[in-house]
């Protein structure tokens, strides 16, 4: 798991807390997601999935697929596929690529995701890492996890 992809599940898991949801790391063994959030349940409901989220740092079209399909399976309020982009496009600038081309291989993962969003049968939003970024700092004040709020 790279830093990048920690980091993004630790501000899901605290952003959720911080809205007053029940925050997990993984919805089951057998669907694990990268973070789920739960209402509060009452007592003759079982609990809910409120959001989950799959973060994605690679570039394979197969990953988001698997990642969409595991939300799907999950079925959450919302399902959310976080587009990790600064990892993805360090990860292939490490490996030699050039920046414009990484940039332009980091745009169609965004376009595949949101296309496999809108035709998916549950309710999916893709979120880049800067929009849980801002999402996290809106309702926590701090810029990071590894920066507490002023």
């Amino acid at each position: 798991m790279t830093p990048g992809h920690r980091e993004a599940q630790a501000m899901f898991d605290a952003l959720g807390r911080k809205l007053g949801m029940k925050a997990k790391h993984s919805f089951s063994r057998s669907y694990p997601t990268d973070g789920v959030w739960y209402s509060d349940s009452q007592p003759g409901f079982p609990e809910a999935p409120v959001a989950a989220i799959e973060v994605i740092v690679s570039e394979s079209r197969k990953t988001v697929r698997g990642s969409l399909l595991t939300l799907e399976v999950v079925s959450p309020a919302v399902g959310i596929l976080l587009v990790h982009e600064d990892e993805i496009r360090r990860r292939l600038v490490r490996a030699g690529c050039d920046p414009e081309v990484a940039a332009r291989r980091v745009s169609a993962i965004n376009a595949h995701a949101a296309d496999l969003a809108q035709a998916s049968r549950q309710r999916v939003e893709v979120w880049s890492f800067a929009g849980l970024v801002r999402r996290y700092r809106r309702a926590t004040g701090a810029h990071s996890i590894y920066q507490p709020a002023a």
